[in-house]
């Protein structure tokens, strides 16, 4: 099980605070995980980017013929 680190910011101008998740902290971090060569090209910034390799994905790995759609959950 992996925890990751969250941490509270001051927002300037004011004293709202800001809530920082922290993916990339210590050698187990959740982004170590990941496989540089598997990711290698992808810019990892934007909704259409993401929508891009999805199609991309989705294109070049055919369907099962049972299946009839693809479904990306997001959590927050």
């Amino acid at each position: 099980m992996n925890v990751v680190p969250v941490h509270v910011v001051p927002k300037p101008p004011g004293d709202k605070l800001c809530l920082v998740v922290d993916h990339s902290t210590s050698p187990y971090s959740i982004n170590s995980m990941i496989d540089r060569q598997s990711i290698a090209g992808v810019k990892l910034d934007g909704i259409q980017t993401l929508g891009d390799s999805i199609r991309a994905f989705h294109a070049s790995h055919p369907a099962n013929p049972e299946v009839q759609s693809l479904v990306l959950w997001k959590s927050m």
